[in-house]
């Protein structure tokens, strides 16, 4: 039954890869960018639901502005500006021999960002170190054999003086399972449990566990915690820390 399940949540990881450069790897990575405020405030919230909206209202556009900020300069290969909006740079664009391959990762991520609409973000969780700012999850159609449920989502990280840098993003995060020999009703209920994140750091607790993978060194993570954001305790939130780069 393992591999009629698809984990499509591993496409994160592939898209990162693409516009990135990023190895998926848990450990801190140094700030490599030029410093560009952001006028924020200090705003620590654990929930969508317990943040005051207009305070919840203004650090997401505030997240928003850097993305779109971030997305005009990959369009206008601006390598500059885009150094100064990311959490950290690429290999490939850190190399001045590769600008042509730097420019086409450039392309790619306008390509992958530039469809994503600010007023479907609706979900935002932040704490003093980052930020993470989602859709709603949609139920989708692949073909005649295959039921999705993804979202967008959009991570950002924090620097002491409040500078918002963008990690990653991934406009079709989520799962995917095949209809063969999954029964309709289970087929639902397999998805939504597919999609549960108890601890709201980004990672559902299928992905943080390994659950459902057929083989183990399939796994793209470390196993966390799936009850507890930040399972080392190094203040960063596991579903962020997996995409810094050693």
């Amino acid at each position: 039954m393992k591999n009629k399940i698809l984990i499509a949540v591993g496409a994160i990881f592939i898209i990162s890869a693409l516009i990135f450069g990023l190895k998926v790897n848990k450990a801190k990575a140094p700030l490599e960018t030029e410093a560009v405020s952001m006028a924020t405030t200090t705003i620590a919230t654990t929930t969508a639901t317990s943040t005051k909206p207009e305070i919840k209202n203004f650090l997401s556009h505030m997240a928003w502005t850097v993305f779109e900020n971030y997305l005009n300069f990959a369009k206008d290969k601006n390598l500059a500006g885009v150094k100064s909006l990311s959490h950290q740079l690429s290999p490939t664009c850190a190399d001045a021999t590769k600008t042509e391959d730097c420019n086409t990762l450039m392309d790619s991520a306008y390509s992958f960002g530039k469809d994503m609409k600010e007023k479907d973000f609706v979900v935002i969780w932040s704490d003093s170190k980052q930020i993470i700012l989602s859709t709603n999850f949609k139920r989708q159609e692949i073909g005649t054999t295959t039921v999705a449920y993804t979202r967008g989502i959009i991570y950002f990280t924090k620097d002491l003086k409040n500078n918002i840098k963008l990690l990653t993003f991934n406009p079709e995060d989520g799962v995917a399972i095949s209809r063969d020999k999954i029964v309709p009703d289970q087929l639902e209920a397999r998805l939504i449990h597919m999609t549960i994140d108890s601890d709201r750091d980004g990672l559902p607790d299928t992905v943080e566990t390994c659950a459902g993978f057929a083989v183990e060194a399939n796994c793209p993570n470390e196993i966390t915690n799936p009850e507890k954001r930040d399972t080392n305790g190094d203040g960063w939130w596991d579903g962020v820390e997996i995409f810094f780069r050693k």
